[in-house]
């Protein structure tokens, strides 16, 4: 058994757990609907998720301070979700709802955070890319989102949520196959920037604290649209199936755009610029939001660039980081920066309802979204380039 094996171990993981959060975690809305619940329980619930998804990052940035720990985090979210994901499927009772809501997010972006982290710095070690690995997640929602346009029409959420909750429990157990990789580099001198960089508290690290504000400002824009989008499409009468389905196909776009990203990056040259496109994207998405009037053929559109524009931050996003902060505090980082974008996301899901229930209406709450994002992305623009590491020792034959 060696660290050779993790890229392997780590794409079922993936596959598995991505699966599983498939089939629960885009259905929030859409549940809260089918529930019965008023308007004033779905907002404070739409607010609770990111509010306590940034507690669970928050929480774990402090003990994802190693490899070891990092995955052992995993592992306990996975047990949580196991049991979250499937308690869901057996209540509609706002008082159950609202404990489960709250436990469930409690775990359900850490897990990725911490996972992102520690897949990472594995693949590093034994020189594989990292999108090679994260792809598998993407090919995993794009899977059970699309099998879910055939079957949610037919089954209940407590069987939709069981299926979910075995998804996890499958991927938990093949976690204990992960090597647990010691967190340093092959055997070279770092350079002057590295050991600046390494010795640097993330407080004090200008570029990380930019990076922060881009990551809180601009996500957290495009986070708040997701969940609101979906009120306004539900609102017009698009099916669970229909909205199913775009959503599973949003995901192949994104998997089409980071199997292209080798061919993009020779030309754009840098993961910051690659970001900066990605960003550009997901404004595009925005406006095609505000900009349709027909619900069908904006949601198809919209999605189909989301799906595009959220490959650039998936495979540029956590190396871009992983370069600006170093490997020792990678997971830190993550979680920190997802801590802050859900905190962000908590806020503005609370205070939407109001706005749009008022003469400013959904599109109007969408243009106040656009420009948030706008704001997110100058902080991205004033940040250096790409940090400059010592290159890796050529792989061995």
């Amino acid at each position: 058994m060696s660290a050779k094996r993790n890229p392997t171990i780590y794409r079922i993981v993936y596959f598995l757990i991505f699966a599983g959060d498939a089939l629960f975690s885009p259905f929030y809305s859409l549940y809260f609907v089918d529930a019965g619940l008023v308007a004033w329980q779905k907002s404070l619930l739409l607010a609770l998720i990111p509010f306590f998804l940034f507690i669970g990052d928050y929480v774990f940035s402090f003990f994802a301070t190693s490899f070891r720990r990092s995955l052992w985090l995993v592992r306990i979210s996975a047990i949580a979700e196991v049991f979250g994901f499937l308690a869901f499927g057996f209540t509609k009772s706002f008082p159950w709802i609202l404990t489960l809501t709250i436990f469930t997010s409690f775990f359900d972006s850490a897990i990725f955070q911490v996972m992102d982290a520690t897949s990472a710095v594995a693949v590093k070690k034994v020189h594989v890319e990292y999108w090679t690995i994260r792809i598998f997640g993407s090919l995993a929602y794009a899977a059970a989102l699309i099998s879910g346009y055939f079957f949610i029409s037919y089954i209940s959420y407590t069987v939709l949520y069981a299926i979910a909750s075995g998804l996890i429990l499958c991927g938990l157990a093949m976690s204990f196959f992960i090597f647990p990789v010691v967190e340093d580099l092959p055997n070279r001198e770092p350079t002057p920037e590295e050991k600046s960089r390494d010795s640097t508290p993330l407080r004090k690290n200008k570029q990380f604290i930019l990076y922060l504000l881009f990551n809180t400002f601009f996500y957290g824009g495009c986070n708040i649209l997701g969940y609101i989008l979906t009120l306004y499409i539900k609102a017009n009468n698009i099916s669970n199936a229909d909205y199913s389905l775009w959503y599973g196909l949003r995901v192949i776009a994104e998997i089409a755009s980071m199997l292209l990203m080798p061919l993009f990056f020779k030309v754009i040259k840098g993961k910051k610029k690659m970001l900066v496109v990605g960003s550009s994207l997901f404004l595009v998405s925005n406006l095609l939001a505000v900009l349709i009037p027909a619900v069908y053929p904006m949601m198809v559109s919209s999605f189909m660039v989301r799906g595009f524009a959220n490959a650039f931050n998936l495979v540029y996003g956590v190396v871009f980081l992983q370069t600006v902060v170093g490997d020792n505090h990678i997971g830190k980082a993550c979680t920190l920066c997802a801590a802050c974008c859900n905190a962000f996301n908590g806020i503005g899901n609370l205070v939407a309802e109001p706005i749009y229930d008022s003469p400013v209406g959904f599109i109007g709450f969408f243009w106040i979204l656009f420009g948030v994002q706008v704001v997110g992305l100058l902080f991205l623009l004033l940040m250096k380039g790409d940090p400059q590491s010592a290159p890796l020792p050529a792989k061995k034959a």
